[in-house]
Protein backbone atom coordinates (compact mmCIF):
# COMPACT_ATOMS: atom_id res chain seq x y z
CA UNK A 1 0.00 0.00 0.00
CA UNK A 2 1.04 3.96 -0.46
CA UNK A 3 -0.17 6.57 0.86
CA UNK A 4 -0.79 9.65 -1.27
CA UNK A 5 -2.67 13.03 0.08
CA UNK A 6 -3.80 10.66 3.34
CA UNK A 7 -5.32 8.16 1.77
CA UNK A 8 -3.93 4.49 1.84
CA UNK A 9 -4.52 3.26 -2.44
CA UNK A 10 -2.92 0.39 -3.36
CA UNK A 11 -1.95 2.70 -6.52
CA UNK A 12 -2.03 6.33 -7.30
CA UNK A 13 -4.57 7.87 -9.94
CA UNK A 14 -4.19 6.24 -12.90
CA UNK A 15 -3.41 6.97 -16.75
CA UNK A 16 -5.12 3.89 -18.99
CA UNK A 17 -3.66 3.69 -22.05
CA UNK A 18 -5.32 2.50 -25.61
CA UNK A 19 -4.17 -0.72 -27.31
CA UNK A 20 -5.56 -0.44 -30.77
CA UNK A 21 -8.39 0.67 -32.66
CA UNK A 22 -10.12 -0.54 -35.68
CA UNK A 23 -12.70 1.34 -38.52
CA UNK A 24 -14.11 -2.17 -38.94
CA UNK A 25 -14.97 -3.51 -34.94
CA UNK A 26 -13.62 -0.22 -33.21
CA UNK A 27 -11.40 -0.61 -29.79
CA UNK A 28 -9.69 -3.61 -29.85
CA UNK A 29 -9.31 -6.57 -26.93
CA UNK A 30 -6.44 -4.79 -25.67
CA UNK A 31 -8.00 -1.72 -25.11
CA UNK A 32 -11.28 -2.72 -23.23
CA UNK A 33 -9.23 -4.82 -21.14
CA UNK A 34 -7.04 -1.83 -19.96
CA UNK A 35 -10.19 -0.03 -19.42
CA UNK A 36 -12.20 -3.12 -17.41
CA UNK A 37 -8.27 -2.92 -15.25
CA UNK A 38 -8.99 0.27 -14.12
CA UNK A 39 -12.91 -0.48 -13.15
CA UNK A 40 -11.52 -2.93 -10.92
CA UNK A 41 -8.87 -0.82 -9.30
CA UNK A 42 -11.55 1.46 -9.00
CA UNK A 43 -14.44 -0.23 -7.95
CA UNK A 44 -11.96 -1.90 -5.51
CA UNK A 45 -11.34 1.30 -3.64
CA UNK A 46 -7.77 0.12 -4.81
CA UNK A 47 -6.68 3.27 -7.12
CA UNK A 48 -7.20 6.69 -6.05
CA UNK A 49 -10.06 8.07 -7.88
CA UNK A 50 -8.85 11.53 -7.87
CA UNK A 51 -8.31 11.89 -11.40
CA UNK A 52 -7.48 9.90 -14.42
CA UNK A 53 -6.26 10.16 -17.59
CA UNK A 54 -7.31 8.43 -20.91
CA UNK A 55 -4.91 8.50 -23.77
CA UNK A 56 -5.22 7.52 -27.76
CA UNK A 57 -7.04 8.06 -30.57
CA UNK A 58 -5.78 4.84 -32.38
CA UNK A 59 -3.05 3.68 -34.49
CA UNK A 60 -3.55 5.60 -37.73
CA UNK A 61 -3.98 9.42 -37.89
CA UNK A 62 -5.21 9.50 -41.22
CA UNK A 63 -8.35 6.58 -40.31
CA UNK A 64 -11.61 7.94 -39.14
CA UNK A 65 -12.82 5.58 -35.92
CA UNK A 66 -16.39 5.15 -34.37
CA UNK A 67 -14.64 6.93 -31.21
CA UNK A 68 -11.11 7.42 -30.01
CA UNK A 69 -9.36 4.69 -27.87
CA UNK A 70 -9.88 7.19 -24.89
CA UNK A 71 -13.72 7.63 -25.24
CA UNK A 72 -14.22 4.04 -26.02
CA UNK A 73 -12.19 3.33 -22.24
CA UNK A 74 -14.29 6.41 -20.64
CA UNK A 75 -17.41 4.85 -21.29
CA UNK A 76 -16.64 1.67 -20.17
CA UNK A 77 -15.34 3.40 -16.89
CA UNK A 78 -18.51 5.53 -16.82
CA UNK A 79 -20.78 2.81 -17.26
CA UNK A 80 -18.78 -0.27 -15.57
CA UNK A 81 -17.02 1.11 -12.30
CA UNK A 82 -18.76 1.74 -9.20
CA UNK A 83 -16.39 4.31 -8.00
CA UNK A 84 -15.87 7.40 -10.55
CA UNK A 85 -13.04 9.23 -10.68
CA UNK A 86 -13.32 12.54 -9.69
CA UNK A 87 -12.29 14.40 -12.92
CA UNK A 88 -11.48 13.04 -16.38
CA UNK A 89 -9.03 13.60 -18.91
CA UNK A 90 -9.30 12.35 -22.62
CA UNK A 91 -6.46 12.48 -25.80
CA UNK A 92 -7.85 11.86 -28.15
CA UNK A 93 -5.74 12.50 -31.02
CA UNK A 94 -2.13 10.43 -30.47
CA UNK A 95 -1.18 7.52 -31.82
CA UNK A 96 1.33 5.84 -30.77
CA UNK A 97 3.27 5.49 -27.35
CA UNK A 98 5.24 8.99 -27.74
CA UNK A 99 2.52 10.68 -29.08
CA UNK A 100 0.85 8.99 -25.66
CA UNK A 101 3.13 10.91 -23.34
CA UNK A 102 3.52 13.99 -24.28
CA UNK A 103 -0.41 14.44 -24.29
CA UNK A 104 -0.30 13.18 -20.83
CA UNK A 105 2.63 15.69 -20.26
CA UNK A 106 0.27 18.25 -20.95
CA UNK A 107 -2.62 16.86 -19.25
CA UNK A 108 -0.01 16.71 -16.04
CA UNK A 109 0.60 20.55 -16.63
CA UNK A 110 -3.07 21.61 -17.05
CA UNK A 111 -3.79 19.60 -13.97
CA UNK A 112 -0.90 20.24 -11.69
CA UNK A 113 -0.23 17.16 -10.75
CA UNK A 114 -0.61 14.50 -9.23
CA UNK A 115 3.17 13.27 -8.03
CA UNK A 116 2.58 9.77 -8.41
CA UNK A 117 0.78 8.09 -11.31
CA UNK A 118 -0.53 4.45 -12.41
CA UNK A 119 0.21 3.34 -15.92
CA UNK A 120 -2.58 0.86 -17.30
CA UNK A 121 -1.35 -1.34 -19.88
CA UNK A 122 -0.04 -4.65 -20.88
CA UNK A 123 2.35 -5.82 -18.42
CA UNK A 124 5.86 -5.20 -20.83
CA UNK A 125 4.17 -1.95 -22.08
CA UNK A 126 3.26 -1.03 -18.51
CA UNK A 127 7.26 -1.19 -17.88
CA UNK A 128 8.12 0.68 -21.69
CA UNK A 129 5.67 3.60 -20.84
CA UNK A 130 6.90 4.02 -17.70
CA UNK A 131 10.97 4.50 -19.03
CA UNK A 132 9.24 6.84 -21.92
CA UNK A 133 7.25 8.79 -19.13
CA UNK A 134 10.21 9.51 -17.05
CA UNK A 135 12.48 10.92 -19.44
CA UNK A 136 10.00 12.85 -21.02
CA UNK A 137 7.95 13.98 -18.10
CA UNK A 138 10.73 13.77 -15.54
CA UNK A 139 11.46 12.54 -12.15
CA UNK A 140 8.85 14.56 -10.72
CA UNK A 141 5.88 12.46 -10.93
CA UNK A 142 6.29 8.69 -9.76
CA UNK A 143 4.94 6.30 -12.18
CA UNK A 144 4.10 3.21 -11.24
CA UNK A 145 3.15 0.46 -13.73
CA UNK A 146 -0.15 -1.03 -13.43
CA UNK A 147 -0.04 -4.32 -15.17
CA UNK A 148 -3.62 -5.27 -17.52
CA UNK A 149 -5.29 -8.29 -16.26
CA UNK A 150 -4.22 -9.84 -19.50
CA UNK A 151 -1.55 -12.74 -19.13
CA UNK A 152 1.42 -12.01 -20.69
CA UNK A 153 2.65 -13.45 -24.11
CA UNK A 154 5.89 -14.08 -24.55
CA UNK A 155 5.74 -13.14 -27.76
CA UNK A 156 4.29 -9.75 -26.66
CA UNK A 157 7.07 -9.19 -23.98
CA UNK A 158 9.91 -9.90 -26.46
CA UNK A 159 8.45 -6.93 -28.78
CA UNK A 160 8.37 -4.65 -25.85
CA UNK A 161 12.10 -5.54 -24.54
CA UNK A 162 12.89 -4.95 -28.38
CA UNK A 163 11.52 -1.70 -27.96
CA UNK A 164 12.03 -0.52 -24.89
CA UNK A 165 16.06 -1.15 -26.33
CA UNK A 166 15.56 0.90 -28.98
CA UNK A 167 13.74 3.67 -26.62
CA UNK A 168 16.79 3.50 -24.45
CA UNK A 169 19.49 3.71 -27.14
CA UNK A 170 18.07 6.83 -29.08
CA UNK A 171 17.61 9.13 -26.02
CA UNK A 172 21.00 8.23 -23.99
CA UNK A 173 22.30 11.66 -23.30
CA UNK A 174 19.13 13.57 -23.56
CA UNK A 175 18.01 14.89 -20.64
CA UNK A 176 14.28 14.38 -18.63
CA UNK A 177 12.21 16.92 -19.82
CA UNK A 178 14.13 18.39 -22.91
CA UNK A 179 11.25 18.83 -25.25
CA UNK A 180 13.62 20.30 -28.49
CA UNK A 181 16.51 17.00 -27.77
CA UNK A 182 13.87 14.44 -26.96
CA UNK A 183 11.55 15.42 -30.24
CA UNK A 184 14.68 15.05 -32.23
CA UNK A 185 15.28 11.63 -30.52
CA UNK A 186 11.66 10.92 -31.46
CA UNK A 187 12.19 11.64 -34.99
CA UNK A 188 15.45 9.14 -34.95
CA UNK A 189 13.47 6.18 -33.38
CA UNK A 190 10.66 7.01 -36.48
CA UNK A 191 13.51 5.99 -38.42
CA UNK A 192 15.36 3.29 -36.60
CA UNK A 193 12.33 1.87 -35.87
CA UNK A 194 12.03 0.41 -39.75
CA UNK A 195 14.72 -2.46 -39.16
CA UNK A 196 13.20 -3.91 -35.77
CA UNK A 197 9.41 -3.64 -37.55
CA UNK A 198 10.74 -6.40 -39.64
CA UNK A 199 12.58 -8.35 -36.54
CA UNK A 200 9.49 -8.11 -34.60
CA UNK A 201 7.39 -8.96 -37.25
CA UNK A 202 8.89 -12.39 -37.46
CA UNK A 203 9.20 -12.64 -33.94
CA UNK A 204 5.18 -12.49 -33.97
CA UNK A 205 4.54 -15.03 -37.03
CA UNK A 206 7.32 -17.95 -35.80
Amino acid sequence: MIEYRGAKYQYPPLAIFGAGNSVEIGISPGTELNARTAVSYLSLGSADPEVAFLLGYGPNANDVYEEAESEAMAEIIVTKSTVQPNKMYLDTESTNSWGNIWSLAQMLEEYNGPDALGIVAAQGHSLRLKRMARKIIGSRVDFVPVPSLEHARPRSLAREVALTALFEMVTVGAQEGDVTSLEEREEMYDKLLVLPKEVLQRCTTH
